[in-house]
């Protein structure tokens, strides 16, 4: 009987016979089967590209639809509102001269104070009641949509920036419940006796030859940062080690020919290619994007490389176990190249010319923005040095892009928390509906009369307008929002909807799938990393410290020969020598790990014995022997996302149940985009933005 349904699939596909036919057949035979194997993967990247558009466009009409007749319901309402604003101006008028001019004395003087507020804010679109002449144009200029960004962070300010940047009369709100805008991206100050030092306490450089990063160096430029920008030192920047307990020694992963060479021969990469070739030739797409690091890298090279490499990689950038977490969200770009061609390698050669793995971009990366010849010369530049940073840090990006966003008509709402989310219809209406938070001007510019109109949706019509933010207290923070863009961890995104779900007039069905939705993800892992950084005299301080020790950008510890908490050590000094001057060397260690005790052990040690730690680290591994004249610890708690299977089903629904029920929220950030990275950070809020404005233009 033959075989049907899944058992037909485990069969090698047409491109298995490839070997076969080319022996018989000689190199007609198989340059015309290569070219029916490349023709049935274009043919696959096309069907998912066009599944993932589909998906995308059913949003977009979902929105459009309840976008359109929630606008349909508030321009009624404020249709209503101006015709009793001037019944009541008319019988005022008739009650006698007297009456009249002191009216319009008094509406005057309110004219006035409306234009001048109009004049130094943004917002200020609307005036008060006593002008009756301008209540026309005041309902033109308060027709652009209203848009709240939870979080200030990189995603959060590149989101507000983007939109502002294509829809200038767009009304746009930032809230942070912090007091400082940037997020993980924070750089300080170490004042020495001489000259100060610059310390990264989160992200510390830029990638500069991805996809992604030609949103960021365009963003950079266009906030004039392009003479700031710092290249990573040449003869350091691609020299990354990983620590081997068999020799007690640091191991160089290879960068040049001869290097590969001598590198595949220790460890037999050979064979481990070879197998990673055969994987196009007998390539199963079943579960490869449930695939996990470690799994992956077995099945495509061997299991000697998934655990004394992939390891150090993963434990390093996540912290994490590469036995749990998922290679199609830790590593996104070997997945697609995996999909498109099968093989990683293979991929890597071919996708050069065929770019084959752009079509399982998720979410879909936008165009690439078109840039004057001067900024691609320099974008050519910057692919080829690999790795940047700006002069002052990180911070200088996040601080230039505030103070854009800021002039450009953003409001800020510092230490400003959303507690949850409701219908505008369920506010007070006597209150202002703005939030008087840090930061703020604390005038909203919209009538009173407009805050109640609209509703969000039922079920799974959800509407596209009428939501309001509201603080711990239930007061208002802000009303009548259009989109709300979350830049918000798992955890807290979890807080937020779990709060707001029995708010949202969604129906007893959406309610529980919403509901389940938000609980998965209170199940997503985010573990804790301690970074400490040390300052050391560089006239004390030797290039080569410990035999066997050189000058890099690092290196990594296993996670199956890690003894203690270390997850790696970054030479800061030695990628950017600028940030410490000439006459400092600056380490930094990172503590963390996969379990209960590592995280218990970061979250509850005190200063002191995470800085005795870290040194005792340093000291074992690199042999510094000379006293830091400086260091400084920071501590993030439940700072980055574990992509593993819990996650991937949160994910997946959440998208799933946004889509359907709450069309007006978009999700993002550095859990829920692209990738981890500052670039991507930055392009996920690019996506978003177009979304945002495609959808309410």
């Amino acid at each position: 009987m033959p075989a049907t349904g899944a058992a037909q699939r485990k069969g090698p596909t047409s491109a298995g016979r490839v070997l076969a036919l080319a022996a018989a057949g000689g190199t007609a035979t198989t340059l015309a089967l290569l070219y029916l194997w490349v023709q049935q993967r274009k043919r696959k990247a096309r069907d998912y590209q066009q599944r993932v558009k589909t998906a995308a466009a059913f949003r977009r009409h979902i929105h459009h639809k309840h976008h359109h007749r929630s606008s349909k319901r508030k321009g009624k309402k404020r249709s209503q509102q101006n015709k009793h604003n001037k019944k009541k101006t008319y019988a005022s008028v008739a009650s006698g001269d007297e009456a009249e001019d002191d009216e319009d004395t008094e509406g005057q003087e309110k004219g006035k104070r409306g234009g001048d507020a109009a004049a130094s804010s943004s917002s200020q679109k609307g005036d008060d009641d006593g002008d009756d002449g301008d209540d026309d144009d005041d309902d033109k200029e308060e027709e652009g949509p209203r848009i709240a960004v939870l979080g200030a962070g990189i995603s959060g300010l590149a989101a507000a920036y983007y939109i502002k940047k294509k829809r200038p009369e767009f009304d746009v709100h930032v809230f942070e419940k912090d007091d400082v805008v940037g997020g993980n991206i924070q750089t300080v100050q170490a004042v020495q006796p001489s000259t100060p030092v610059r310390i990264e306490t989160g992200p510390r450089s830029l990638r500069t030859s991805t996809a992604s990063a030609r949103f960021a160096l365009q963003l950079i430029d266009e906030l004039g940062l392009g003479p700031q920008l710092e290249w990573a030192n040449r003869a350091t920047r691609g020299r990354r080690f990983v620590f081997d307990e068999d020799t007690a020694a640091l191991e160089e992963l290879p960068t040049s020919v001869s290097q590969i060479l001598g590198f595949a021969y220790r460890h037999s990469l050979v064979p481990a290619v070879l197998r990673d070739l055969t994987q196009a030739l007998f390539h199963r797409d079943e579960g490869v994007g449930y695939d996990t690091c470690e799994a992956f890298f077995t099945k495509h090279f061997s299991r000697h490389l998934a655990t004394r490499f992939l390891t150090a990689l993963v434990h390093g950038i996540f912290s994490g176990e590469a036995n749990k977490l998922l290679l199609r969200y830790a590593f996104p770009s070997m997945w697609q190249l995996e999909q498109a061609y099968g093989s990683v390698v293979l991929g890597a050669i071919l996708d050069r010319f065929l770019k084959l793995s752009a079509a399982y971009e998720t979410p879909i990366m936008p165009p690439a923005p078109q840039v004057p010849d001067r900024v691609e010369r320099w974008l050519q530049r910057a692919a080829k040095e690999r790795v940047a940073s700006l002069k002052g840090g990180l911070t200088t990006l996040t601080s230039a892009l505030w103070e854009h966003v800021v002039e450009a008509g953003v409001h800020m709402h510092m230490g400003a928390a959303v507690a949850r989310m409701a219908r505008s219809a369920d506010t007070d209406s006597d209150n202002d509906g703005h939030h008087h938070g840090a930061g703020d001007d604390g005038d909203d510019g919209r009538d009173d009369g407009d805050e109640s109109g609209g509703r969000v949706g039922d079920g799974a019509s959800s509407g596209g307008t009428g939501v309001a933010l509201l603080d711990e207290d239930g007061a208002p923070m802000l009303v009548d929002v259009d989109c709300v863009i979350s830049t918000l961890p798992p955890a807290e995104l979890h807080q937020l909807l779990a709060s707001s779900l029995p708010h949202l007039s969604l129906t007893e069905t959406a309610h529980r799938r919403a509901m389940a939705c938000a609980n998965k993800l209170a199940r997503v892992r985010s573990l804790s990393i301690a970074v400490v950084t040390f300052v050391f005299l560089r006239s004390s301080f030797k290039a080569v410290v410990k035999e066997g020790v050189e000058p890099g950008f690092g290196f990594l510890m296993p996670r199956t020969q890690a003894r203690g908490h270390l997850l790696g050590v970054v030479y800061d000094s030695c990628v950017f020598p600028e940030l410490a001057g000439a006459e400092h060397v600056v380490l930094t260690a990172m503590l963390g790990g996969e379990g209960h005790n590592h995280q218990t052990f970061v979250e509850t040690s005190s200063e002191q014995v995470l800085l005795d730690e870290a040194w005792q680290c340093v000291q074992q591994h690199l042999g510094v022997a000379v006293t830091p004249s400086a260091s400084r610890l920071t501590r993030w708690v439940r700072a980055i996302p574990q992509f593993d299977h819990l996650y991937a089903a949160a994910r997946a629904d959440m998208e799933a149940c946004v889509q359907a029920h709450l069309p007006w929220l978009f999700v993002g950030g550095k859990a829920f985009g692209f990738g981890v990275g500052v670039n991507d950070c930055i392009v996920t809020s690019a996506s978003i933005a177009n979304q945002i404005v495609d959808l309410l233009s």
